[in-house]
């Protein structure tokens, strides 16, 4: 239970090759402009969202990237539209199924 304020503070992306666990938290994504921080989830890496809420703090758009061969588990996990872009970087075609528990 836990409150995660994400604020960059210059450009770059936030690149994960191992695996991000984000369980029971509010997390809020707070850039200074647009595109600034996008979440990157590396081929091998892992994203794991339960019981999540994660917005964006201002108007700038949640910007989240998974390259081929990274793996995304979302488990009741709550967002709020428009302000999240999901983007797979594959050279092939891509599958997302979004549960029942997903809430965008």
């Amino acid at each position: 239970d836990k409150i995660i304020w994400v604020r960059p503070n210059r450009r770059a992306d936030i690149e994960v090759y191992g695996t991000l666990i984000i369980r029971n938290s509010l997390m809020l994504w707070d850039q200074t402009e647009y595109d600034q921080s996008p979440l990157r989830i590396k081929n091998g890496g892992t994203l794991n969202i339960e019981s999540s809420y994660i917005f964006s703090a201002n108007e700038y758009r949640v910007k989240w990237e998974y390259e081929d061969g990274s793996t995304i588990l979302l488990d009741n996990f709550v967002g709020a539209p428009p302000r999240q872009t999901f983007m797979v970087l594959s050279t092939t075609p891509q599958l997302i199924t979004l549960l029942s528990a997903f809430h965008s």
